[in-house]
């Protein structure tokens, strides 16, 4: 996967899905509150992150 994404696509990724733990982290301990679009939101992008690494996985 990182070779399609090549240098930057790879540190925008990391960069997203720590966002995205530190969101959902606060928000868990209740130290930031999301609303659940968010949340909706959240998932799709974690299954769409998934599904291009299973494709990515299969082209190799």
């Amino acid at each position: 996967m990182l070779e399609l994404l090549g240098e930057a696509g790879h540190w925008s990724l990391v960069a997203a899905l720590m966002t995205g733990f530190i969101a959902m982290a606060g928000h868990l301990t209740g130290l930031i509150v999301l609303p659940r679009a968010w949340k909706v939101v959240g998932l799709v992008v974690l299954a769409a992150l998934l599904l291009l690494a299973a494709i990515a996985d299969r082209l190799r």
